[in-house]
């Protein structure tokens, strides 16, 4: 919990214990408590705003105040009765901050300030007709250097995005500032392209997009409309997934479901080149903010879950894509025909073929879905024998460690993650991310990807790719 957050509850919970002890509301010990709770309230509103979690204690706090107002010629009893039924939704609050906590996401660790700003895009070039425009729309957020650290603090979601529980992502501040103006280089920056889940959002993985524009990265998310979800649009339109088959559907064939995957990662592969497009539009208009900022023919492409296989097929289909990342995806798409022939980085937990143990693996073979991670790592070390690549598994961990959601709750369970600690998941991952974008976009040297791995929770190997060794063997000859 937050010091504001303790605060309130414990100012809340000495008015209660007051009343019970004293049973009457003339005593000034209760009264000075009484005062002192409603200001925190209001220093707790002011610095934190309303979320669902506190609103129970802020309700308690308030008919406390008003109790103490209103009832002088109450009898001892109902005082006291009512004082202890208000210690109800101070503990509901309590074990919601406890389950559900304001979480914090991790500092970024580059030496640049990050700002970030939301973009309504409209892809001329394909139809959707759930739009009055007829066209596909879009909704993308860029995270940048920033030339300054002062400014509104961006919500990690805006509140048209989120639903009843997760309607407290409105007023979590990230680390990055709201539009903040773009730092100007001597030279473009780098684009790298993020690919949310399966039903996931843009904003899933902000712990990634905040670290690596600190570290001088463009980076742009993409919602994918109707597979992400909920999306805003500036009209005041939302749209949620309208696909109602599951990307993880195993009740018929393989086949079918791979057929399926692939004809949605088409989809959305093409909605990042069309970002692509837009990106080196801004970058060689001058007058656009963006004016010579951006090195889109140095860009990446990563993602999470289904978005991984998104950013591979992406990478097949644009030479500008140099590099593509798939942080603990299934592959579908041309990745399951032949070679990327361009270097790719995977990333997986713990529950992959290649951590499992043999007993394990058994148990799973029967399994659709194991069939799928059986089959992705076939394709993948097929991919990797012919043109190099690198593979990390983290132990302990599930799928959403590798998201923002590991940080959600303190109980594993309710964010599908494992048992190693979170900020050491994430530190693991950025620090891999950020050398695999700058080896291949920027060409530099980065020993944390030609050695053993410096973390004991991780399984890294590098695979080297032929090709530059036979051309390295015939200038040697």
């Amino acid at each position: 919990m937050r010091p504001e957050e303790v605060l309130l509850l414990a100012a809340g919970l000495a008015v209660v214990i007051s009343l019970l002890y004293y049973g009457n509301t003339r005593n000034r010990l209760t009264r000075t408590l009484s005062a002192l709770s409603i200001a925190v309230l209001v220093v707790h509103f002011w610095r934190l705003r309303l979320y669902w979690q506190i609103s129970a204690a802020y309700l308690a706090v308030i008919l406390l105040g008003i109790m103490l107002i209103t009832a002088r010629k109450w009898s001892s009893s109902r005082i006291r009765s009512i004082a202890a039924l208000l210690l109800i939704p101070l503990g509901f609050s309590t074990a919601a901050l406890i389950v559900l906590p304001f979480f914090e996401l991790p500092p970024p660790t580059g030496p640049l300030f990050v700002g970030t700003h939301i973009v309504h895009m409209v892809d001329e070039a394909r139809a959707d007709d759930s739009f009055p425009s007829g066209k596909r729309e879009l909704m993308i957020q860029i995270w940048y250097p920033s030339a300054v650290n002062r400014g509104v603090r961006a919500p990690y979601r805006r509140l048209r995005e989120t639903t009843l529980l997760s309607s407290y992502d409105a007023v979590l501040k990230t680390h990055s500032l709201l539009n903040a103006p773009i730092l100007r280089e001597s030279h473009p920056y780098p684009v790298i392209l993020f690919n949310p889940a399966w039903e996931g959002q843009r904003t899933q993985n902000t712990f990634q997009m905040e670290d690596l524009a600190s570290h001088g990265f463009v980076v742009v998310a993409i919602d994918h409309t109707h597979n992400s979800t909920p999306v805003a649009f500036p009209d005041g339109k939302i749209v949620r997934r309208s696909e109602p088959r599951e990307i993880d559907d195993f009740s018929g064939p393989l086949e079918k479901q791979i057929a399926f995957g692939e004809q949605e990662t088409i989809t959305e592969a093409k909605d990042d080149i069309a970002v692509l497009n837009q990106l080196a539009a801004w970058s060689s208009s001058p007058g656009n903010i963006w004016y010579g900022l951006l090195d889109t023919n140095h860009t990446g492409a990563f993602g999470h879950s289904f978005g991984g296989s998104v950013a591979i097929e992406a990478c097949f289909r644009d030479p500008r894509i140099r590099a593509a990342l798939n942080i603990d995806g299934w592959m579908f798409g041309k990745i399951y025909r032949e070679p990327l022939n361009k270097p790719l980085m995977m990333m997986y937990d713990s529950g992959w073929p290649f951590i499992q143990s043999d007993v394990e693996k058994e148990r799973l073979s029967t399994y659709e879905g194991n069939r799928l991670d059986i089959n992705d790592l076939n394709n993948l070390m097929r991919s990797f024998h012919d043109s190099g690549g690198y593979l990390l598994g983290i132990q302990d961990t599930k799928h959403m460690n590798f998201a923002d959601r590991s940080l959600y709750s303190p109980f594993h369970k309710l964010t599908d993650s494992g048992t190693l600690n979170p900020k050491l998941v994430h530190s693991i991952i950025n620090r891999y991310t950020l050398a695999f974008f700058s080896h291949t976009l920027r060409g530099t040297t980065e020993p944390l990807l030609n050695q053993t791995s410096p973390f004991p929770e991780t399984y890294f190997r590098a695979y080297p790719d032929p090709r530059i060794q036979h051309s390295n063997n015939e200038s040697n000859k």
